[in-house]
């Protein structure tokens, strides 16, 4: 809102406190007088001071000012009152406001042209008080009888989905605070023009008081945003964003006294239901026997849990042209305590059933709380046509919208009617009480890099490119669209009158990575044949904040500027979450009310019967410990050529501390010729060599629970930090394989854009799906120690240089100790020469481009010796175009080396490697003794961060497999 005008309507406010205060004071309020008589509870009734207002205490807590009840009134223009009470009674009801229409709001000097009603819940002091009535405490006192809460936990939570620095319960006017008096002013324009509605189309008065009470509490998120993004009066305010909500909630003189209806039905006593199995129909779709959506929950009252808590399953069942749909839910919720991962169907609720005294309650994924009135109907006897035909047209709208096409076309039914036993259920819930956060395990955000390559962030630090993501933040002139940009939210829009474009508005967020965290938000139109944005408007801008630790993630959340119109349509505010080696989006879900109508068992029996559907499926347990395959690498360039590594155990086999056994397999394939697997690596586990072996057969085992450490090779320790496993079933095989070729995070040093086949390559994965049971897993591992290590291949054994230096490098012999290597590769310490005889092989990289046009790309890291002092220098040196031969020799570190015995070998170890080595290579280099020759060894590092890797299962494994034409 414009701070000018919030200023205006503040000084009228303040002028108008300074009399109300006086009032109050001169009538005692706030002072404690001793003694056993009455107590004197006054204050101020305002949306602005409000005149004419009769005030009372609700002995009785019927929520209306009965006769007998304590009651002053009319206000004055001061909007103040007083009262007395028993002074045993002070504090322990609410104050009643009866607002008639011809009262004065003093903020606008208008009558304010509906009769209404406003509450203040009970205060908790038994002595005199002063006590404010406003439509903000209104909101207490009905979300705290909606909910069975008590008023600090009704106040906490108006406070939290208002976004209000300060409580709903203070008084604004006497304390000027314009951001409650903005929201206050909306709400008492929505209660307004709701009354005002229902009072021209006769509805019951109370009904009417249902109505508001129902609509005045439902989104309250998206109320503060629209308020919040809004400018102009406070009035134009408020009635702007009155007519937004109204329209959301299909509120007009067409619908008004249908929803009242709806509204009482559901306000009604509480109805009790009998234990047992049940079948609750959420959503149904139909087209014909060949094309229909029905969502389900499924489960039995009856069984229940020491708190009486009973679960539910859920079933979703897709059908298109014939053939079935998978259902991939992939999503991991906040529990308070971790993110869990929701089971796809099996028992995703834990439910208390409605009684005679308290709404059902609901916990979905451990974590979205819900409350949930239901009012049962009879439909027995009656023509399924005909109660379709009603379900349809009920008024009141579900998450998804209004139910316009619930079920078939109501003409397909005929004169069937509904069995003995069928019950029609009309509901409200309350859903994400508090808000719920989660995120999508396949919802990543991605970057294109300078090279035009596409990735995943890794993480909040992750140094990309930052024009990648920036926008037009940098350059004002730049056409924003995905691949600038990230994808930030999307929802249905009418289609346009251009053909071309979807019925879908998309919004992306650019980042000003140079500034204190900015952001700018863009509202596009997507193009139907590709799905690319176009015409993208900047609508708004906004602040992130810094990452903040939840559970195992790291989050980071848009503080300021999320477009209001966003919050509206999806209900929800997306962020962004580090985990498992890439970020994710995330979102909350804000609280929100939804309707809807559902048939029990019998009804749906029927009705199914009646259009030839089938019984569902019964929803099956996740699967437990057991035999599993798990692809950890892949590379491909066709059916002759690809390499992969995979792991296989079966993790219900334990031994006695708990652990289970895990084989590892490798298969190259080059020309189509297969080529065998030498480890050719000995470990030292502290105590002996271990020569790991070729067949990998029980080569990893690992603890059944946590901290889930495990040993590779009897020498490598880690533990597993992370694991989040997604479903595959159904999805097309080219859109997963893409989303791992761009996954950011590298499984030690292997880049995972080289996993797999390239799908714009390999089109056969276009059309290829994944079967039942496919997953793909992240996983993140912390390594806690690593070997000693000898590489004992044939090209790891060290040569040195013969007396003629120009023969070639393979005829060179082997250094028989490493003394003699010492002796062999003097470098330039003590003056001499330096080149590739001189100097020892240590690492060799590749460059992002020649460092000048004599030399190629790649680059080499050498070392020499002097055994006196035994000291060492390390060399980094190009390679010739022209003759192939190593030069451009830069010094990059002096330092020292030792020699250690390690049972019968002797290992050479430096003191210090260069600057960054262990960083970019990931281990420390060394040299030993073995079997009468040098070799090469080393120690991976222990970086302290975890490491990440992908997995697919068995089944995705030989799908894919099947698809490129390989065996497994």
């Amino acid at each position: 809102m414009d701070s000018n005008t919030v200023h205006t309507r503040s000084l009228v406010l303040t002028a108008v406190a300074a009399a109300a205060a006086l009032v109050v004071a001169a009538c005692g309020g706030g002072g404690g007088g001793g003694g056993d008589g009455p107590v004197a509870i006054s204050g101020v009734v305002a949306d602005g001071p409000l005149s004419g207002v009769t005030v009372c205490y609700d002995s009785n807590d019927n929520h209306q000012c009965d006769s007998g009840e304590p009651t002053a009134g009319p206000t004055g223009a001061d909007g103040a009152y007083r009262f007395e009470v028993p002074r045993d009674a002070a504090g322990a009801h609410a104050v009643i406001a009866n607002v008639p229409a011809t009262a004065v709001d003093q903020a606008t000097g208008a009558a304010v042209g509906a009769a209404f009603v406003l509450k203040a819940p009970p205060s908790g002091s038994n002595g005199s008080q002063t006590v404010f009535v406003s439509p903000l405490t209104t909101l207490v006192v009905n979300i705290a009888r909606e909910q069975g809460l008590d008023t600090a936990a009704a106040t906490a939570q108006v406070q939290q989905l208002l976004g209000m620095s300060a409580s709903p319960l203070a008084n604004y006017i006497g304390t000027p605070d314009a951001q409650a008096a903005a929201l206050a002013a909306t709400i008492n324009r929505v209660i307004v023009d709701i009354t005002q509605l229902a009072t021209a189309a006769q509805v019951p008065a109370e009904q009417v008081q249902t109505l508001v009470e129902a609509n005045t509490s439902t989104n309250l998120p998206a109320l503060a945003a629209r308020v919040g993004a809004a400018s102009g009066t406070p009035q134009q305010v408020a009635q702007q964003v009155s007519a937004v909500l109204l329209a959301d909630a299909n509120l007009s003189a067409g619908t008004v006294e249908a929803q009242a209806q709806a509204q009482a039905q559901l306000s009604a006593p509480l109805q009790t239901f009998t234990p047992g199995p049940f079948v609750s129909v959420r959503r149904f779709t139909y087209t014909d026997a060949a094309n229909y959506f029905y969502q389900l929950f499924v489960g039995d009252s009856t069984q229940t849990d020491a708190n009486g808590r009973f679960v539910a399953s859920e079933v979703r069942k897709t059908v298109q042209a014939g053939v079935d749909q998978a259902f991939n839910r992939n999503r991991a919720y906040w529990t308070g305590t971790a993110w869990k991962v929701c089971n796809r169907q099996w028992q995703v609720t834990s439910n208390l059933d409605q009684t005679a005294s308290a709404p059902a309650t609901g916990l979905f994924c451990e974590s979205a709380k819900s409350q949930t009135r239901v009012a049962s109907q009879d439909i027995a006897g009656r023509r399924m046509a005909d109660v379709v035909a009603e379900m349809r047209a009920y008024p009141l709208a579900d998450t998804d919208g209004l139910p316009t096409d619930w079920g078939p076309p109501p003409a397909v039914l005929g004169n069937a009617v509904f069995p003995d036993g069928s019950t029609l259920n009309s509901r409200v819930s309350v859903n994400d009480i508090g808000n719920t956060d989660s995120f999508g395990l396949l919802e990543k955000l991605s970057v294109r890099g300078t090279d035009g390559y596409r990735r995943h962030v890794m993480n909040f630090d992750d140094e990309y490119d930052e024009t990648s993501l920036a926008a037009n933040f940098r350059d004002p002139n730049v056409v924003v669209n995905g691949g600038n940009a990230a994808f930030l939210d999307q929802y249905e829009v009418p289609q346009p009158a251009d053909a071309s474009l979807l019925n879908a508005k998309r919004w992306l967020i650019g980042f000003e990575q140079t500034d204190a965290n900015n952001v700018r938000f863009f509202k596009c139109d997507v193009v139907r044949a590709t799905s690319a944005e176009v015409n993208c408007v900047a609508a708004g801008d906004g602040k992130n904040s810094e990452p903040t630790a939840v559970g195992e993630a790291r989050v980071v959340r848009i503080v300021s500027g999320y477009p209001a119109e966003l919050i509206e349509k999806t209900q929800r505010q997306r962020f962004f979450i580090e985990r498992d080696g890439t970020v994710f989006r995330g979102s909350t879900d804000l609280q929100r009310k939804s309707y809807n109508q559902r048939l029990n068992t019998t009804a749906w029996t029927a009705l199914r019967t009646q259009l030839g559907l089938p019984a569902h499926a019964e929803p099956q347990a996740p699967a437990g410990p057991g035999p599993f395959v798990s692809l950890r690498s892949f590379t491909y360039t066709d059916s002759a050529n690809y390499n992969w590594r995979d792991f296989s155990g079966n993790s219900s086999t334990l031994d006695a501390q708990g652990y289970y056994l895990i084989s590892e397999r490798r298969e190259t394939r080059t020309g189509g010729a297969l080529q065998p697997f030498q480890r050719n690596r000995l470990y030292w586990t502290g105590s002996a060599w271990f020569d790991c072996g070729n067949s990998g057969i029980d080569i990893t085992r690992v603890n059944s629970v946590a901290p889930f450490d495990s040993r590779f090779c009897q020498s490598y320790d880690d533990e597993r930090v992370s694991s989040t496993t997604a479903t595959l079933d159904g999805r097309l095989m080219s859109e997963i394989v893409r989303d791992i070729r761009r996954y950011g995070s590298k499984d030690g040093t292997f880049d995972y854009r080289n996993w797999g086949p390239d799908q714009n390559v390999h089109t056969q994965l276009a059309s290829a799906t994944f079967p039942a049971g496919s997953t793909l897993s992240y996983q993140g591992s912390l390594r806690k120690a690593t070997p000693e290590a000898i590489a004992t291949g044939p090209n790891d054994q060290v040569r040195v240089a013969p007396a003629d230096s120009s023969q070639p490098f393979d005829t060179w012999p082997f250094a028989a100790s490493l003394d003699e290597m010492i002796a062999k590769y003097p470098g330039n310490i003590n003056g001499g020469p330096i080149n590739g005889s001189t100097a020892i092989f240590v690492q060799g990289y590749t460059l992002p481009a020649p460092p000048a046009p004599e030399f190629t790309n790649q680059a080499q890291i050498r070392v020499s010796f002097d055994a006196n002092g035994r000291k060492a220098r390390f060399h980094r040196n190009y390679r010739s175009v022209a003759t192939g031969n190593t030069t451009a020799y830069v010094t990059l570190l002096d330092t020292t080396y030792t020699i250690e015995t390690l049972g019968d070998k002797r290992v050479l170890k430096f003191a210090a490697l260069p600057e960054n080595f262990e960083a970019d290579f990931l281990f420390q280099r060394r040299f030993a003794e073995h079997a009468g020759g040098v070799w090469y060894g080393f120690k991976d590092s222990v970086t302290g961060q975890p490491g990440y890797s992908l997995r697919i299962n068995g089944p995705a494994r030989d799908a894919l497999f099947t698809a490129l034409g390989i065996g497994g």
